[in-house]
């Protein structure tokens, strides 16, 4: 088959210039698209005629500067036969292409297809090509690459001019005879070539006598001397050692240093020296311990700790061993006990007070339980409750468990107004509720001299004096009070908006409703306004048994009148009329408006008499209504605004509270509401401290500071540790607790061992290991056994409990001890 010419594409090209045009930028191809239709690629071409497949099963690897090796694989049941194919780049870009008349691959449904090819491109740098799959290559090795390789003939290895082909053993060995002869080397030429060392190679070659040529003082070989140096020197205080000797009694003699150096061939770094002293050896300048040099003030004395005897510390008792329980409970001295329990043994802190007397801490450590505490606080044997109280972990927090921590008295937050839930504000900040409850009518009218107000942005509650509010109401709704009323007040109570009454309609004896004249302009008056009842038998007379009417006056004359009529309807007559006429008004307007009456009353109107501005009232907090109550007498609202953060906290010398009585909203000052929480919660205050109160400050559970260790006697020996996955925490007192992790899978039963992080001064007092099961299945029924403890670790043993082999993702182990 002749050689495949790939064509790259015009976008393909376009691909390859980077951003500055100053060179190329990396492509990765991505995947190979098959076609049966034969064609001719072109650097026009965009697309791949009659693409029918596209594999992401593409591989690739540079293995010259202009020289990829590709690798395409279908491995599918598709049957085709491919006559051209297109590489694209990872954003679909057809990169490069070829086609041709003939079948390039036959794929059958139960073979793979696999094409490999070795492109070289003419001006396109290989390395700027990298491709999107490189799980399968067999590319052309190379020095650098691995791939497939031609085996090189014996003649074109004994050339030894070839650097493309594989040397075969035949070839190997035809070089080397060729190079050495025939059979070469023999036996004796491969001893002398293991020789090390010149002087090893003259011993093989039987030479031993030379050496006597170079014998004697100053000659390279004299045997009195090392490098040069006789075993002593005549310096100042000699001789001193120049050189290690072992005398006859197996005694080594060293000079007065010794010197190690930590860099290489440096003769004058002497980092660390090693000093021989009338009172022992010293390194560098400090002195190495020694029976002779122990002792109080020495600073070695291996009786103290931190220059501190062992009364300062907490320990494990010398009487210590397993103990009853009832013992525990017995006023003992502190420290840490063991005590059987039925099938485990149990661990006790017990830390009380000088010479066993009260008070008393205990802490407890159960296999399968955790930890849990009691206190005794009057005696050392009287203790709290009696019995241990676990401590909170994560497996005793829950629905039920008395310490749920996602609930208050079983009530949960909520955002919403759900019953039985905790008020819980929303991300904007609102409070919701369904509603106040109002309660019983008895508290309606307490005494009252604070009230509940907005301010002017209406985003808060908060009180104001009944005073400043009353004061406001006047200035705000110009009500009349003794303070405002006056001339020039604009409250006169003598006046109405400065006029006297004379000015206004009164009613004159005999019944009659008068208009008092007022002069205008050019001396004329208004004229009277009359009310006339039913058989009223004075002026107009001729009117006896009429509706009552309105009469207008003018100069003593009747000039029109406005009466009702029989059917109700209003009758008009003027002067100098000679009869009624009905008033009847389709729409009667003033100033443009449309007076209101019952045909023009309804929806839409705009005179809706059920409305205000079109919102009507509503019992249910609906949205867009007006806030009326329901039928017990309840006011329902979803929230009070309170966004405006500038308002969110004033001073306060009142709250909002409610009466158990009831379920009204009523204020209290802040110093008494104060008083009522302290009551209710017990919380410590001034007026509630001292002795005998159960909440004196001043002491401990009835004990002076005096009796407890501070931070400065607790913290050299709290910062004694080393904290990770594996560490260790030394108590005060000595106790130190150790613990670690292994990952390691084992599917097997066997023993296995466990180095501590740090040594304990004896074996420990407990161990407790927990297998892990990472992967919940089913097949790790194992469990770790300590099989035996020292100091500085322990043997534990891998059994299955299940029967056959063994299958463990680790475990976790704690120990105690001192």
């Amino acid at each position: 088959m002749s050689a495949i010419q790939l064509t790259v594409t015009d976008a393909g090209r376009a691909a390859l210039v980077n951003a500055a045009h100053t060179g190329t930028a990396p492509v990765t191809i991505a995947a190979c698209g098959i076609t049966a239709t034969a064609f001719a690629a072109a650097a026009a071409t965009t697309a791949l005629p009659g693409e029918f497949l596209r594999l992401a099963t593409l591989s690739g690897q540079v293995v010259d500067a202009d020289t990829i090796h590709l690798i395409v694989r279908d491995a599918g049941t598709g049957v085709y036969s491919m006559r051209g194919f297109g590489l694209y780049l990872g954003d679909g870009t057809l990169f490069a292409a070829y086609g041709q008349a003939a079948s390039i691959v036959d794929k059958a449904a139960s073979s793979t297809m696999l094409l490999a090819l070795d492109v070289r491109f003419a001006d396109i740098a290989a390395a700027s090509l990298t491709f999107g799959n490189t799980d399968f290559l067999d590319p052309p090795a190379t020095t650098d690459v691995l791939g497939i390789v031609e085996l090189a003939t014996p003649a074109e290895t004994i050339a030894a001019t070839d650097g493309t082909r594989a040397v075969t053993p035949l070839g190997l060995g035809g070089a080397i005879d060729a190079r050495f002869g025939p059979g070469a080397a023999s036996g004796f030429v491969k001893t002398l070539l293991t020789a090390a060392s010149a002087a090893a190679f003259r011993v093989l070659l039987g030479l031993k006598s030379a050496a006597g040529f170079d014998t004697g003082s100053g000659n390279g070989l004299d045997a009195d001397t090392v490098d040069g140096f006789h075993a002593y020197n005549s310096g100042v205080g000699g001789p001193w050692p120049r050189l290690a000797t072992v005398g006859s009694d197996g005694v080594m003699e060293v000079g007065r240093y010794v010197d190690f150096h930590l860099t290489e061939n440096d003769p004058a770094d002497n980092a660390v020296r090693v000093t021989a002293t009338p009172g022992g050896l010293q390194i560098g300048s400090g002195t190495v311990w020694h029976s002779s040099n122990d002792g109080a003030g020495s600073g070695l004395d291996a009786d103290l700790l931190a220059g501190l005897h062992e009364t300062s510390f907490l320990r494990a008792r010398p009487d210590a061993g397993q103990i009853v329980a009832a013992a525990i409970d017995a006023a003992r001295p502190a420290g840490v006990y063991a005590y059987a329990q039925p099938g485990f043994t149990t661990t006790v802190l017990d830390i009380g007070g000088i010479g066993g007397s009260a008070p008393r801490f205990q802490v407890q450590f159960t296999y399968g339980e955790g930890l849990s505490f009691r206190v005794a606080r009057d005696t050392d044997t009287n203790f709290d409750g009696g019995g241990f109280v676990p401590i909170w972990n994560a497996s005793n927090d829950g629905s039920g468990s008395g310490l749920d921590a996602d609930v208050v008295r079983g009530a949960a937050p909520s955002v919403g107004a759900a019953p039985s839930t905790l008020a819980l504000r929303s991300d904007a900040g609102y409070l919701y509720a369904s509603y106040f409850i109002a309660g019983s009518a008895a508290n309606e009218n307490p005494a009252v001299d604070q009230v509940i107000v907005t301010n002017a942005d209406q985003t808060a509650l908060r009180k104001i004096g009944l005073a400043s509010f009353a004061r406001q109401l006047v200035s705000a709704g110009q009500v009349w009070t003794a303070v405002n009323d006056g001339a020039g007040s604009g409250l006169d109570a003598d006046l109405i908006d400065g006029i006297d009454s004379s000015a206004f309609l009164r009613r004159d004896t005999g019944g009659t409703w008068t208009l008092a004249a007022a002069t205008v302009g050019t001396g004329y008056q208004f004229a009277s306004l009359v009310l006339r009842e039913t058989n009223f038998g004075g002026v107009q007379g001729s009117m006896a048994g009429a509706a009552p009417a309105l009469t207008f006056l003018w100069g003593g004359v009747v000039a029109t009148q406005l009466r009702m009529a029989a059917d109700g309807a209003l009758e008009v007559r003027d002067n100098p009329g000679t009869g009624f006429a009905s008033l009847r008004v389709g729409t009667l307007t003033s100033f443009g408006q449309t007076v209101w009456n019952a045909g023009n009353d309804g929806a839409g109107s705009g005179l809706d008499a059920d409305l205000v501005r079109g919102v009507a009232p509503s019992a249910p907090a609906t949205g867009g209504t007006l806030v009326q109550r329901d039928g017990a007498g309840h006011v329902y609202g979803q929230y009070f605004n309170t966004q405006a953060a500038v308002n969110e906290n004033p001073a306060v010398d009142q709250v909002i509270v409610t009466a158990p009585a009831d379920g009204f909203l009523r204020r209290a000052g802040i110093g008494y509401f104060a008083g009522r929480v302290v009551a209710a919660a017990g919380i410590w205050t001034s007026a509630n401290d001292g002795s005998g109160s159960g909440l004196d400050a001043d002491l401990l559970d009835g004990r002076d500071s005096s009796s407890f260790a501070n931070a400065a006697d607790l913290a050299p020996a709290l910062t004694d540790k080393a904290f990770g996955t594996s560490g260790w925490q030394r108590l005060p007192g000595g106790l130190l607790l150790m613990w670690g992790q292994d990952r390691a899978f084992r599917n097997f039963e066997g023993s296995f061992n466990v180095a501590f992080p740090e040594e304990f001064a004896g074996p420990p007092f407990m161990i407790s290991v927990t297998s892990i099961n990472s992967s919940s299945s089913n097949n790790r029924d194992t469990a770790i056994q300590v099989v035996s403890r020292s100091n500085a670790g322990f043997v534990a043993y891998c059994q299955n409990n299940g029967g056959g082999g063994a299958n463990s993702d680790g475990f976790d182990w704690f120990a105690i001890g001192q």
